[in-house]
């Protein structure tokens, strides 16, 4: 699979995901369903965005290896790192 699609890919899958669950949302308070139904519905999201965040974290930061020139490799982490003050 080519690596830039599959970041975008679970991109639009998140965003699927979040449009589900505010529709979820917003249904469950015109169906006047449980709270412990919602409790769960928001702890299901949680653990979906997770494990779709704990897989395109370290996509993006591959994908700055195929993008940055090697010259310029050090500069997208200069940003990230702490001072050191002498």
């Amino acid at each position: 699979m080519d690596r830039r699609k599959l970041p975008m890919s679970i991109q639009t899958f998140m965003t699927v995901l979040a449009v589900l669950f505010a529709t979820l949302v917003v249904s469950d308070h015109r169906l006047g369903l449980s709270d412990q139904l919602g409790v769960g519905l928001a702890y299901s999201y949680v653990l979906a965005s997770g494990v779709c965040l704990a897989i395109a974290q370290p996509m993006r930061q591959a994908l700055i290896a195929n993008t940055v020139p090697a010259g310029g490799f050090g500069k997208p982490y200069s940003g990230k790192l702490p001072a050191k003050t002498a």
